[in-house]
Parts: C-alpha cells; sequence; structure tokens
C-alpha cells in the first residue's frame, strides 16, 4: 500500500501568490517594489528553514559563505516587467 504525500508548497497564506500577481499588475511600480522589498526582509527574518538552504544553495555556487545582502537578493522574486 503507498501513501499519498503532498509536494511542500511556499508557506504562506493560500492566496499570497494570487495577491502578489495582482498587486504587481495594477499598483504602480514605485509602491509595489518597495513593498515587496520589505515583505523579503520579513521572510528573511521568520522563514528559518528556506533561509538555511538559501544560505547552503549559495555556499555551494559561490565557494564562500554568502553575505546576507545575497541571501536577500536570493529570496527576492524577480520582476516580471
Amino acid at each position: 500500500m503507498s501513501t499519498s504525500v503532498k509536494p511542500p508548497r511556499n508557506p504562506g497564506p493560500s492566496w499570497g501568490y494570487a495577491f502578489l500577481l495582482w498587486a504587481e499588475r495594477w499598483w504602480p511600480r514605485w509602491i509595489f517594489r518597495p513593498g515587496l522589498m520589505a515583505g523579503t526582509w520579513v521572510g528573511l527574518a521568520f522563514l528559518p528553514g528556506p533561509r538555511a538552504h538559501s544560505r547552503a544553495y549559495l555556499t555551494l555556487m559561490l565557494g564562500r559563505p554568502p553575505r546576507v545582502l545575497e541571501v536577500w537578493r536570493h529570496f527576492l522574486p524577480s520582476p516580471s516587467r
């Protein structure tokens, strides 16, 4: 008998991704981008698991421990426009 395992999903509310897509489309960039950057700092501060995985990945890719700003940039979504 095999058990069904749900794949891991990003932490946060189920509507979070849809909201970000909507806000990026309808809010002016000068409002959306600083909010996204601030939210990225919050995520970096309160998500130790993803932060550790990001740090391990960047250590492997850079050949040295990454700086905090490099981990933050890794967390920051790329703009779609």
